[in-house]
């Protein structure tokens, strides 16, 4: 018991700001101000929840509650592993500008973020800008647009996607086009590859998939977050992707262990 008690003391230690903002009490929310330029928004929803009663105040409550346990998840998945190690590593270089950044980039997307399931990729991100001591670029930019912005099934396909460039592409780039399958066959994807002089390798492997819709809204979000293009090939969605996203995705995508 006393060790549980001193590393939940160690964690509240390390990031308040972030069991701050996404708390919610019967009272009142105090957010640090450094928590409040990065995400306004929310601080005034806490506001809210002191002002208001009755039905409406019952429903922003409600909806801290559960940002509040996103909250957790997103920090158990960024202290996977050697937990107490890296909480007090971490601590050590809590006022590195790489540190502060990354964390409230990191609770501003779980703030906005629509769908629960892109809490564990979100604390992969943290961990990974975190433990390179990395300042977020232009990839961590994006794939936090991304992870606020799709659902579960959305980033299921996502998944599929990077899994299936990363088996069957061997140069630096690909077009994926969406494909209706001839004589009532299922749909399909197929893949091309990209080539030096701006030649093109069509591979011959293909995989089923669910509709046109799916297609083109995985091919949008790649080009809304900067980690791909979305075009239109004979008429059907169609997207590209480099492999090193791909990689980088991947990182973030891959199924939780049981």
């Amino acid at each position: 018991m006393g060790g549980k008690k001193k590393h939940k003391k160690l964690k509240h230690r390390v990031v308040p700001d972030v069991l701050e903002q996404v708390a919610t009490t019967t009272a009142a929310i105090v957010p640090s101000s450094a928590v409040a330029l990065a995400a306004d928004g929310p601080v005034g929803l806490a506001i809210a929840t002191v002002l208001f009663t009755g039905a409406l105040g019952f429903a922003l409550k409600a909806g801290l509650a559960w940002k509040t346990k996103e909250a957790e998840r997103w920090w158990d998945a960024v202290c996977e592993g050697d937990r107490e190690a890296f909480e007090a590593k971490l601590d050590a270089r809590r006022d590195e500008p790489h540190v502060r950044e990354t964390v409230l980039r990191s609770v501003r997307t779980l703030l906005d973020a629509t769908d629960p399931a892109s809490t564990v990729p979100l604390g992969r991100l943290s961990r990974w800008y975190l433990d390179e001591q990395r300042t977020p670029d232009a990839f961590f930019r994006g794939a936090a647009r991304l992870l606020a912005e799709a659902n579960a099934e959305e980033l299921a396909d996502l998944r599929q996607i990077v899994a299936y460039v990363l088996t069957h592409l061997e140069h630096d780039r690909c077009t994926l086009a969406y494909q209706e399958g001839p004589n009532g066959e299922p749909p399909v994807l197929h893949i091309e590859q990209h080539l030096p002089q701006d030649r093109y390798l069509g591979v011959m492997k293909r995989r089923s998939w669910r509709s046109a819709a799916s297609a083109e809204r995985a091919f949008e979000l790649l080009d809304q977050s900067g980690l791909g293009r979305s075009s239109r090939k004979h008429g059907q969605p169609a997207g590209e992707v480099r492999r090193t996203v791909a990689e980088s995705l991947h990182r973030l995508l891959r199924p939780s262990e049981a």
